[in-house]
């Protein structure tokens, strides 16, 4: 019997304020509600269950509004509605149902919000960074909805 999915992507990223948030944002853009995104740790009382706010900013540049995507932490139930899962961030802090999965694909893209202690600090250098973040994600995303491979 062949697995009926609801999405077609689930994008995973440590704290599910940036790099994931932004890959729904655009595929979602593109493709409405085809995917969500998720966090492998709990930053919702941090970020208060929003996307960074540089990440909202960067995102509007490109006029797509997360303002009202909300930070998940990353269920099973999620993998099981996915095709295919992308992850931005190292396979070792993956949880072993994400690195066992033949649906899990890797791209290494450096978490832009490293570089800040929380979310009320943004400075020029720091969208700059986010923007960069954004413009590879944004190549993915192109790369995934045309069908081209993922480097």
């Amino acid at each position: 019997m062949k697995q009926e999915y609801t999405l077609d992507y689930l994008f995973i990223c440590y704290a599910n304020v940036g790099r994931s948030q932004i890959a729904e944002g655009i595929y979602n853009h593109y493709i409405p509600e085809k995917s969500i995104s998720a966090g492998i740790a709990d930053f919702k009382e941090k970020y208060h269950s929003k996307p960074h706010p540089g990440v909202i900013r960067v995102m509007n540049e490109r006029g797509i509004d997360i303002s009202h995507q909300q930070i998940k932490i990353l269920t099973q139930e999620m993998v099981k509605q996915a095709k295919q899962i992308v992850t931005f961030h190292n396979i070792n802090k993956c949880p072993e149902y994400i690195k066992n999965s033949s649906k899990t694909m890797y791209i290494m893209i450096e978490d832009p919000g490293i570089k800040v202690s929380g979310p009320e600090h943004i400075n020029e250098n720091i969208l700059q960074d986010f923007r960069n973040t954004r413009d590879k994600i944004e190549q993915v995303i192109y790369n995934l909805i045309s069908g081209k491979s993922i480097k």
